[in-house]
């Protein structure tokens, strides 16, 4: 038994492809392990293309493997598929024997092999005497659980066949059945916990059929449907587990390029909020990635118990014994249930976000020069080095001298003067407009002739492109229009919001429309299809009706005008950043551009501004002395670099070239 049992474990850490000892182990999405170096040359194949499909597969299964992105060599792919620890160290073990410990793991990060004396189950490392004791000295690590070297064991081993036969409190053959309870018992069992049942009988007098009867495909039933949850279970580890290590490396990057613009506190400010930064990661980690081994062990021994039950139907086997092992494995189908109702009760997805420091940001705000140095300037080149790094990745666009160019937003049959709403540049440089007063969406060529417009029944307030040649349009009337823009205007189809609409954006996934519904700002969220998908709660105080959203080129934050204040949220309505400045008074029209760089109205300080996505004032772009009256709309052409001005109570629109 001894033998056969090391023989067993022995036989699991070889790899099925070269059937050596594992090298670097790494698991597949259909829980198959093999050599990093083996399912690397088995994706790239002999003399076949990596990018066909038909290579990408399990050797085992054949179960599909998920595709690379273009941009990766089958090195690259195999090195990040998730690397089965748990099968490393016990190799390291075994090379070093059962008694002995392993090596010390931050000390093989420098080539060293120093053997360790104890592991840190907050930081799941083996450390030697030295890490040890600085371990316990560090600040950041000294409260961190420290044991002897142990290895993690399995919440649930599979049992073998030989023990589903015999009692596991008194070894003996099961000899007795016991109906009331669904219980097997042994002799001893029978007199002792069964001698008041009245439904005890001997196995083979009730055995007989069973590998026929309906509790056998139950059984079945149940494990498969218990594989299929636990492997669900361990996909969305994974995934989580995967997700977490991105947003700690994007969290790692941010922190860095915030703390260069702050010369005098970086090196403090950084090494103290990594090691927050690393201290929660490890302890989030360490908890998914023990719920993964979980989920694989529950896995295993529900695979172990349904290829018992099929060979016991497959074999010559009397039915005694098939109604022993169906028995013992419906007992088993009942713990693989409450482990699963209890891991989906207790296992959390995680995410780690970096929230700023809001004394210091605000710290940061009260520097007078910075703001001084942003307004008088309109080129990189002029500002200070101790300006925020967003500044020093681009030029700062500025008007052109004498570029304006003035035209009429006007049609012979408007009634009214117009009162532009908002408007947008189209990829081939025609653009359209919501023409309030007049009911109208007029659409102008790149000589600002008016080519084409649509009448509509409700006022038409403000607009965001979903694709080349469809716009997306709030109205007054709870009303959104899908309107076609490919040769001429045209009405395609509307659909009604619950609420009174305004501001409007679309990332690539969503159209965002902002709401007044029962004295509340909200956000609605659709799909591309224009289907409801959720609504939040907008964080930001009420105040003017004339509110407009515009989104980020990274598709996640949404700018919004609110009053005197631009406000920078996320997709999910948390408050990001906020704005006020002396120049911008009544906040109206916004827009983003390519390099995430806010462009606002103020309609009574008569500017334009221009803000980062972290909410620091750049400089004004355009004021009174452009000819601005009353600015309430921009919109930006990235690619001809031009700005367009909506102006209220007005029939001109103003066009200047950015430089």
């Amino acid at each position: 038994m001894a033998e056969a049992q090391v023989e067993n474990e022995q036989r699991n850490l070889r790899c099925p492809i070269c059937l050596e000892t594992f090298e670097s182990p790494k698991v597949l999405t259909c829980l198959h392990t093999f050599c990093e170096k083996c399912i690397c040359k088995h994706v790239r194949g002999e003399g076949v293309e990596w990018t066909q499909a038909d290579q990408r597969k399990c050797p085992i299964c054949r179960t599909p493997i998920p595709a690379p992105t273009a941009q990766q060599t089958p090195e690259d792919w195999a090195s990040k598929l998730p690397t089965i620890s748990i099968i490393q160290t016990r190799m390291e073990m075994d090379q070093t024997g059962k008694d002995t410990v392993v090596n010390c793991h931050p000390c093989l990060t420098d080539g060293k092999r120093n053997i360790c004396v104890a592991f840190c189950v907050t930081c799941s490392e083996y450390l030697c005497q030295v890490c040890y004791d600085c371990h316990k000295k560090f600040k950041v690590s000294k409260d961190h659980t420290i044991t002897i070297p142990s290895i993690p064991d399995n919440h649930i081993l599979p049992e073998t066949k030989d023990e589903v036969f015999r009692c596991t409190r008194h070894k003996k053959k099961y000899t007795y059945v016991c109906l009331e309870d669904k219980d097997l018992c042994c002799s001893k069992c029978a007199i002792t916990d069964h001698k008041h049942c009245k439904d005890l009988f001997l196995i083979e007098n009730v055995a007989n059929g069973c590998k026929e009867n309906s509790e056998m495909k139950k059984v079945l039933e149940n494990l498969d449907g218990l594989r299929d949850m636990f492997i669900t279970l361990f996909e969305n580890r994974s995934q989580n587990f995967d997700s977490i290590r991105q947003q700690k490396s994007s969290i790692i990057l941010e922190i860095k390029e915030w703390t260069k613009a702050i010369k005098e506190l970086t090196d403090k400010l950084e090494m103290a909020t990594l090691e927050k930064l690393e201290q929660v990661y490890k302890e989030d980690a360490l908890a998914i990635s023990n719920q993964i081994v979980e989920c694989k062990s529950v896995i295993a021994a529900v695979e172990t118990s349904k290829n018992m039950l099929l060979e016991e139907t497959k074999s010559d086997s009397d039915d005694t014994k098939t109604f022993m092992v169906l028995t013992r494995v419906s007992q088993q189908v009942k713990r693989y249930i409450q482990k699963h109702d209890l891991a989906q009760n207790t296992f959390k997805n995680v995410q780690i976000l970096f929230e700023r420091d809001k004394n210091f940001e605000g710290m940061i705000q009260t520097l007078s020069s910075l703001g001084q140095i942003i307004r008088k300037s309109c080129q990189l080149q002029a500002l200070s080095s101790d300006i925020s790094y967003e500044k020093s990745k681009m030029l700062l666009p500025c008007v052109q001298p004498n570029s304006m160019i003035t035209f009429k937003s006007k049609v012979p049959d408007d009634e009214r003067t117009c009162n532009i709403y908002s408007g947008i540049f189209l990829p081939d440089d025609r653009f359209v407009v919501s023409d309030q007063r007049n009911r109208k969406l007029k659409l102008f060529d790149k000589c600002f002739h008016c080519v084409s417009y649509l009448k509509i029944i409700d006022e038409p307030r403000f607009m965001c492109k979903v694709n080349i040649d469809k716009l997306v349009v709030t109205s007054s009337g709870h009303r959104v229009y899908i309107v076609s823009v490919a040769n001429q205007i045209t009405k395609l189809n509307t659909f009604v919001v619950d609420g009174d609409c305004y501001g409007i954006t679309s990332s690539r996934q969503n159209v965002i429309i902002e709401v007044v519904f029962l004295g509340q700002y909200l956000l609605d969220i659709y799909d591309m299809s224009y289907k409801f998908i959720r609504r939040i709660q907008r964080p930001i105080p009420m105040s003017s009706c004339y509110n407009t959203l515009s989104i980020g080129p990274d598709g996640n934050d949404i700018c919004c005008t609110s009053g005197n204040t631009i406000y920078i949220i996320s997709i999910n309505g948390k408050m990001l950043h906020t704005f006020h400045s002396k120049d911008l008074t009544e906040a109206l029209g916004i827009t983003v551009d390519k390099n995430g760089i806010i462009y606002c109205c103020s309609c009574k300080s008569k500017t334009v501004v221009q803000v980062t996505s972290r909410a620091r004032q750049l400089g004004v772009l355009l004021s009174s002395d452009h000819g601005l009256k009353f600015p309430v709309g921009v919109s930006l052409n990235d690619k001809n670099n031009k700005i367009i001005v909506f102006e209220s109570e007005s029939d001109e629109m103003k066009v200047f070239r950015l430089i």
